[in-house]
């Protein structure tokens, strides 16, 4: 059986997954079960580098069958519908990585380290001219002697796309809002990627985040996936790939794990 099989099994079944296929890559399935809030003790350990903004936001649901090209079997979607990020009804969902799933080796990325940010999403509501998405979002720590709970804040909106299919929306070609954690709001508007981390590329990484848009009535219904965050480091760069997950329903978990027992009793039949 191929490995992108394998992958795709635990995928179903809701396990968490961390592979290494060279010394500068590796790979995550999460599904929706695998968050944490992101003011534990986990998120900043890294011992559960994936969690959600707590201040009221929804989890997404998974969606079965509907991944992006070249992943296994489903995606997340949120359907935010008004409200605010602390007053309902919204379905508002904020994805939050901790360096500790991208960094290297100590959890510590510079900004400036950033080569990119890939991922994909696809709208299903119809007339998304003008309509939020999911959009990036990307924190650092405060500088020494600043008040304020972040440094900067970079968000990156993506543009008009085609309904119904999946868009791909990379670093190198948004345009990024810049926010100083001191002042507040909006510093300066669509700055590129590159020009930010000239000016702050020695700020630390506090977190980044894919979080599902809101405009009042603007209303949208959106699928994420195939995140990829690749950083700078000696002699090359280090990929990080994170294909996101439904949580299987129980049927379908004891149908595959009798699909894995039954491969493991042919492949020890063949190689007796």
């Amino acid at each position: 059986m191929r490995m992108c099989t394998v992958v795709a099994l635990c995928a179903l079944l809701g396990i968490s997954m961390s592979a290494s296929a060279t010394p500068t890559s590796r790979m995550y399935v999460i599904t929706p079960n695998d968050l944490v809030a992101s003011n534990t003790a986990g998120f900043a350990d890294g011992s559960s580098p994936f969690g959600y903004d707590q201040d009221g936001r929804i989890a997404p649901h998974g969606t079965p069958m509907d991944p992006a090209f070249g992943y296994d079997s489903g995606s997340w979607q949120a359907s935010p519908a008004g409200g605010s990020t602390t007053n309902p009804p919204k379905d508002f969902f904020g994805l939050r990585i901790s360096p500790w799933a991208f960094a290297p080796d100590d959890g510590v990325v510079m900004f400036g380290e950033l080569e990119s940010i890939v991922f994909q999403t696809k709208q299903l509501s119809s007339g998304n001219v003008g309509r939020p998405d999911w959009y990036l979002k990307i924190y650092t720590l405060p500088r020494a002697g600043q008040s304020g709970w972040y440094g900067h804040r970079y968000e990156a909106f993506p543009g008009d796309v085609t309904d119904g299919v999946w868009n791909t929306w990379s670093s190198d070609t948004l345009l990024f809002n810049e926010a100083d954690g001191e002042g507040g709001g909006t510093s300066a508007a669509d700055r590129d990627f590159d020009d930010l981390q000239a000016l702050y590329g020695d700020e630390q990484i506090a977190w980044i985040e894919l979080i599902a848009g809101n405009n009042g009535a603007n209303v949208f219904t959106s699928n994420l996936d195939a995140i990829e965050i690749d950083v700078a480091v000696s002699g090359g760069s280090s990929l990080t790939t994170i294909n996101l997950e439904p949580v299987p329903e129980p049927m379908t978990a004891m149908a595959l794990f009798a699909g894995l027992a039954g491969l493991g009793s042919y492949v020890r039949r063949r190689t007796a």
